[in-house]
């Protein structure tokens, strides 16, 4: 191992205490706004830490003038509130506590009155509705009926069940046919082998609510089982990944004599197939009396110019979210369909006041639906209410731009109306509701999602429509108290369902406190809280 070497001890070149002349630059006497002092070194040493200090000190108490209030007019006329003057913010963190501590009193004087206000609001909406629930809340829930299911139902959910081992249903009506579809589609067991179960022997009813495991080959097969001279009605739900261009032309070929005693045809979802196609499936089926062939997106316009001409019998149609269909062929072709009862326009960007008030030409008009047209507004409603003073039933969900103006014509025109349903139109009240729910032939209405909904309309529709209203939809209106529900609940003997979905305000003295032994309240799990 080699010997370690020995560090040997730096030399220093001067000593410690020796001190080398330093040159200091003097700051000029002024604003403040010079450069500070510099100090140049002559040599190789600093100054002594003293004069150092001394030197620090002098340049502070030369600029602590200049710190302690900077003068700019320039910026003050500007705006730059932080450069001084009378208008100055107060920098700093014991400045802005000091702020929060003096300003901490006038901001819980605000919250006390706030929290009074609301506490006033919520008793005067309490007195307005006075109400006491008949029966002890704490005695829970009330007994119910036997739950024994029936022998149909038994019976449907077996062959449900076993759907797939089913040879026939040769002898069965067909309105038990319509219950066991409905309830397979629900399972979603709907097969193309299944399917042909409730197209076989010449029914006279196929209602098939989901068709979604049936492809373009399965519903041709399905469509040339069923199609026949007994066929009155045909309903595919969810059927645009089947029902095509190829399978309409289809079914209008299959039967030689056509389809005489078809009277409704329902396409929901329809989105491969095109005008031209129906149209040559409809002119083998001059009888239709309702047409619904919602989400077809294919549609130009094509079919509904022809619909006078082809079906002047049509008593029903629902075009909903046909995006494609102009709203110049609605307007112009709707009032020649004289036949028409019942119009649904859901969801079509097109449709506007011209077209409402198109549509209230016709003369049979008992039933409209505009839900999600977005430019309607209350004086469309109001071309409607002075010209079909029959109308009976009005969907206008989502429409925003209608309020009470929509609400005081309707009641006006249109004294027969027993269905309503309002859900978020925000610029509804209780005005409106009032004047409508005063003509006293509510059956249904629905107003969810309508903040303007409160007591006032509560207690109209239990005085006014205490008789007839069977449901009433008020899902999120928090601002109408539970006394005022109990008030509707107890007022409407006929009343068979209550939405409550988001009503926080609902409690157990509702739930079970009401006498009323023939009502459902659907969306008590998301509403109902515990009474303390």
């Amino acid at each position: 191992m080699p010997p370690k070497r020995k560090r040997a001890a730096p030399e220093r070149e001067r000593e410690d205490d020796t001190e080398q002349p330093t040159e200091v630059i003097e700051e000029p006497e002024g604003n403040g706004q010079q450069n500070d002092a510099h100090e140049r070194p002559a040599g190789r040493r600093t100054a002594p830490a003293t004069e150092r200090a001394e030197q620090a000190a002098g340049i502070a108490r030369r600029r602590a003038a200049h710190f302690a209030k900077f003068e700019d007019a320039e910026a003050e006329e500007d705006g730059n509130v932080h450069v001084g003057g009378a208008n100055a913010r107060t920098l700093g963190p014991w400045s802005s506590a000091v702020e929060l501590v003096n300003a901490r009193q006038s901001a819980a004087a605000a919250r006390q009155d706030k929290i009074l206000e609301a506490a006033k609001a919520v008793a005067a909406r309490r007195e307005e509705a006075a109400w006491t629930p008949s029966r002890d809340a704490a005695l829970g829930l009330r007994p119910s009926a036997s739950r024994v299911s029936p022998l149909l139902g038994i019976a449907l959910q077996l062959l449900v069940d076993h759907i797939e081992d089913v040879v026939s249903l040769w002898g069965v009506p067909d309105a038990i046919k319509v219950q066991l579809a409905a309830a397979v589609c629900a399972r979603r067991a709907m097969s193309p082998a299944a399917a042909q179960l409730f197209a076989e022997h010449a029914p006279s009813e196929v209602v098939l609510p989901n068709c979604t495991q049936l492809d373009q080959e399965a519903m041709q097969q399905l469509l040339a089982t069923a199609a026949s001279a007994r066929l009155e009605s045909l309903d595919l739900g969810c059927c645009g990944r089947g029902f095509t261009d190829a399978s309409a032309l289809a079914l209008s070929a299959a039967p030689p004599g056509g389809l005489p005693a078809l009277r409704r045809l329902a396409l929901q979802g329809a989105y491969n197939l095109s005008d031209g196609a129906l149209l040559a499936l409809l002119e083998r089926a001059p009888g239709l009396l309702r047409l619904a062939v919602p989400q077809a997106s294919k549609f130009d316009g094509t079919l509904v110019s022809r619909l006078p001409a082809l079906l002047p019998g049509l008593q029903e149609l629902d075009l909903a979210e046909c995006r494609g269909v102009p709203g110049d062929v609605l307007a112009s072709a709707l009032p020649h369909m004289l036949a028409l009862r019942r119009v649904t326009l859901d969801g079509i960007p097109e449709v506007n006041d011209a077209v409402l008030a198109a549509v209230a030409k016709l003369p049979s008009l008992t039933a409209l639906s505009l839900s999600m047209c977005q430019t309607v507004t209350d004086a469309g409603v109001n071309s409607v209410a002075s010209k079909a003073p029959q109308l009976q039933e009005l969907a206008a969900d989502d429409c925003t731009r209608l309020g009470d103006g929509a609400l005081a014509a309707l009641a006006r025109g249109c004294p027969g109306l027993q269905v309503l349903s309002l859900r978020r139109c925000a610029k509804v009240t209780d005005a409106g509701i009032i004047a409508v729910a005063e003509r006293g032939q509510l059956r249904r209405l629905a107003v969810g999602g309508v903040p303007g909904v409160g007591a006032a309309s509560a207690a109209a529709l239990a005085r006014c429509c205490g008789s007839r209203l069977e449901a009433l939809d008020v899902s999120f209106c928090r601002g109408l108290p539970e006394a005022a529900l109990g008030l509707i609940v107890d007022g409407c003997p006929g009343l068979r369902e209550l939405r409550v979905y988001g009503c926080t305000q609902v409690t157990d003295r509702l739930v079970h406190g009401h006498s009323n032994d023939g009502v459902t309240l659907q969306g008590l799990a998301t509403s109902v809280h515990a009474v303390a």
